[in-house]
């Protein structure tokens, strides 16, 4: 399971920024290039080794989390802000109506977004235009579009990995043969991505136990040179 702690978070959301900026990102998400890069900035950064599936659930959640905010400070102009706190600043009755219109609202009762100047890199274009299936052209609330989940790791158990279709109310997408492929090229570089970083873990932990036998036989060779020494010595004169 995943460690986002504040510090995580700050370091993946300029991770992610970053790649946003340079251009690896596809349509909604990073592409191939940007996880990977995310994947091995992170990895130098915090000592932690992520698989994509992990960051990607992550960058998912967080459009999510800046949907909500951005129907919030949107919601009226008038709104009230704490900047000491980096909050909004309306009184209870007003929570409780955005608790009604904005469905997951109430996380930010008490504690502003985070890191929102690097969100604002990764998600307000999307935002503005409406190609993001939260956008306010669509009508899909956040909450609804994509369930929230603590557990970052089963959350994207059954994920795919390729963009999702367009659906329109009045008519199903089509997929031609390409598309298909296309889809199943991305599943695939995903499973080869996580292969590699279990193999590397795996030969880490092979690597760790032959270094602790080495050790554990140098000393109790030299245990049994000490213990001996003396019939040895006794002994030479045989050679």
């Amino acid at each position: 399971m995943a460690d986002w702690t504040d510090e995580n978070v700050r370091i993946v959301c300029e991770l992610f920024a970053e790649q946003v900026e340079i251009g690896n990102r596809s349509s909604t998400h990073l592409n191939k290039a940007g996880f990977t890069n995310v994947i091995q900035k992170f990895k130098q950064r915090t000592g932690i080794l992520y698989t994509r599936k992990q960051f990607k659930n992550k960058w998912e959640k967080m459009k999510v989390e800046y949907g909500i905010w951005k129907q919030l400070v949107d919601r009226q102009t008038s709104i009230g802000w704490d900047d000491s706190d980096k909050n909004i600043d309306m009184p209870e009755e007003w929570w409780k109506k955005m608790a009604n219109a904005v469905k997951g609202s109430g996380r930010f009762r008490y504690k502003g977004l985070q890191n929102e100047d690097n969100l604002s890199i990764m998600f307000e274009d999307l935002h503005n235009t409406g190609d993001d299936h939260w956008g306010p052209s669509s009508g899909v609330a956040p909450s609804q579009a994509i369930p929230l989940d603590d557990d970052d790791e089963d959350e994207g158990e059954n994920e795919d990995d390729s963009d999702p279709d367009e659906v329109t109310p009045s008519a199903r997408p089509k997929r031609g043969k390409s598309q298909d492929n296309d889809m199943d090229d991305s599943g695939s570089d995903e499973d080869d991505d996580d292969f590699k970083i279990k193999a590397l873990r795996v030969l880490q932990s092979a690597q760790n136990n032959i270094f602790c036998t080495a050790l554990l036989l140098s000393k109790y060779y030299l245990t049994y040179l000490h213990k001996n020494e003396p019939r040895i010595a006794r002994t030479d004169w045989i050679c």
